[in-house]
């Protein structure tokens, strides 16, 4: 049975690179796709594209646990009547899975991804499984996948009940803008809007020059994020490895 790894001692324990180590990693990261979402830690799923990256043997084999495991935590216990996702769902399993495929740039996850991004924007999931929206609409972005189709009556449903207020709502417009190109309406939004402002900066940035779409606006996906230097409200997020 792995030892127990905490949330302080994940970083250190995954720069020892020693196979056990790792190996405790994934063991305890699998567990948590089956886990309650009040038990479960996305900080060890996250953990998996560091070790996908790392060794580029395992990358197939990483991707395929992380697909197992965002499916696994979706349909977590019993589905709702219309079939849609029930309240046992990991939301918290969903959103680390779909940000750690990003980081592995598994495009070939995208049919997945855009599925459970339908599912969890269906009227009838509850709140916190609907915040999985942004995270996989940005991990579609980071896999420069055009989505914008799946992605734009979310956000308009989602805007219509949350407004700019939420920041998986300001992802989701995030993600509109960058996949289609829009610089004009992101600046519009920059210069007319007072909420979701820093969301509009990054996706102007994301698609100029530089563009790296690796920024994540926010998605927690290290305990020790670092302010960018260009976007000093964001975080951004460097794996070693």
């Amino acid at each position: 049975m792995s030892v127990s790894i905490t949330y302080s001692e994940l970083p250190r324990v995954l720069r020892s690179e020693r196979p056990e180590d790792e190996e405790r990693i994934v063991a305890l990261a699998q567990a948590q796709f089956a886990s309650p979402y009040y038990s479960s830690r996305g900080d060890l799923v996250r953990a998996l594209a560091v070790i996908g990256k790392r060794h580029r043997a395992r990358h197939a084999e990483i991707v395929q646990m992380l697909r197992a495991g965002l499916q696994a935590a979706l349909w977590r216990g019993e589905r709702r009547e219309g079939g849609q996702p029930g309240l046992d769902a990991n939301f918290i399993g969903v959103s680390a899975a779909a940000v750690a495929l990003a980081h592995l740039n598994a495009s070939e996850v995208v049919p997945e991804l855009n599925a459970a991004l339908t599912a969890v924007a269906d009227e009838a999931v509850h709140y916190e499984l609907a915040q999985c929206a942004g995270a996989i609409a940005v991990s579609l972005t980071v896999l420069k996948s055009d989505s914008s189709a799946v992605v734009e009556p979310v956000l308009a449903d989602f805007h219509g009940k949350w407004a700019a207020r939420h920041s998986f709502v300001n992802q989701l417009r995030y993600a509109m803008w960058v996949m289609r190109g829009d610089r004009a309406g992101a600046q519009a939004w920059l210069e007319n809007e007072s909420e979701g402002r820093p969301y509009a900066s990054a996706a102007i940035a994301d698609m100029g020059e530089r563009a790296t779409p690796a920024a994540v606006l926010g998605l927690d996906l290290w305990h020790a994020n670092e302010p960018t230097g260009e976007f000093p409200h964001l975080y951004a997020v460097t794996f070693e490895g």
